[in-house]
Order: C-alpha cells, then sequence, then structure tokens
C-alpha cells in the first residue's frame, strides 16, 4: 500500500515541490469521492498539517491516505470511489473513460489491478470507435470482480 500512496502523491503534486498545496488537496478528495466546498478543504488542509506550514508533507498524506484506505473496505464507498475517479477523467461528461485514462485510473486506486487482471476486465466491456469505454459498465464488471474482497 506504501507504493499507491507514494505514486498517488505524486500524481496530485503537480507543481512537484514534494507538498500537496490545497487546491491539489481538492482533487485529491474528488478523486476519492469526497465532494466539499473550497471553505472546507481549506479546514481540512488546516487539520492535515501539522507542521502549520499550509502546505501537505508527504508523511502528512501517507497518515492521512492509510486512515482513508482502511474506508474503501466498505463495497458501497468503493464503488463510490471507483465512479469519482472516473468522473476526473471525464471532461466532457459522456458516461465515458479512454482505455488509456481508464488503465491510469485503475492502477492509483486503493486495490491497483495488475496489467493482466485490467486487460480480462476490459474484454468483457464494449469499447466504441474511439477506444472508449462506458465506466457504469465497467464499475458493475468490477464489482463482481471485487464483491466480498477487503485491503
Amino acid at each position: 500500500m506504501d507504493s499507491e500512496i507514494r505514486e498517488l502523491f505524486r500524481i496530485f503534486d503537480k507543481n512537484h515541490d514534494n507538498t500537496i498545496s490545497s487546491n491539489e488537496l481538492g482533487k485529491v478528495l474528488k478523486c476519492m469521492g469526497i465532494e466539499m466546498p473550497d471553505q472546507d478543504i481549506h479546514m481540512y488542509m488546516e487539520e492535515l498539517d501539522k507542521e502549520g506550514n499550509g502546505r501537505i508533507e508527504y508523511r502528512e498524506f501517507h497518515t492521512f491516505m492509510q486512515e482513508e484506505l482502511k474506508k474503501v473496505e466498505d463495497p458501497e464507498h468503493q464503488e463510490q470511489t471507483v465512479r469519482s475517479a472516473f468522473r476526473v477523467f471525464d471532461k466532457q461528461s459522456e458516461g465515458l473513460i479512454g482505455l488509456t485514462e481508464l488503465k491510469s485510473a485503475m492502477k492509483n486506486l486503493g486495490e491497483p489491478l495488475t496489467d493482466l487482471e485490467l486487460d480480462d476486465m476490459i474484454t468483457m466491456v464494449k469499447i466504441n470507435d474511439e477506444d472508449k469505454i462506458d465506466y457504469e459498465e465497467f464499475i458493475k464488471v468490477w464489482l463482481q470482480r471485487n464483491p466480498n474482497e477487503k485491503d
């Protein structure tokens, strides 16, 4: 799980300063299915920012993510997390996600899939002419694969 948390930190640290800003934290929370107004994000930021420097260092992020990932053992929460991650990639709100984006999203969730697992799941869903997948259909396949698994 540590390598996944480090990769997630790297993905959301857009300016590569080895910290997460409140703007970047908002994106992390949204990806995790936690929607909140900017004011609440700032309050959350203050809680996570143990050093009080206005930024979240990796060790602060790591502690936070370990706590949040424990919550994703609940299948309903897992589904919400996957939906939220897909929405990040669905810029036109079409309900579609490209194969490249899908692979990226699935590798950065609490339970990353191997390339073989992902390829097996992709064969079970329709891919349109633009190499896009209906992510509602993919979520159904994903949930069938994970009915009672725990992290």
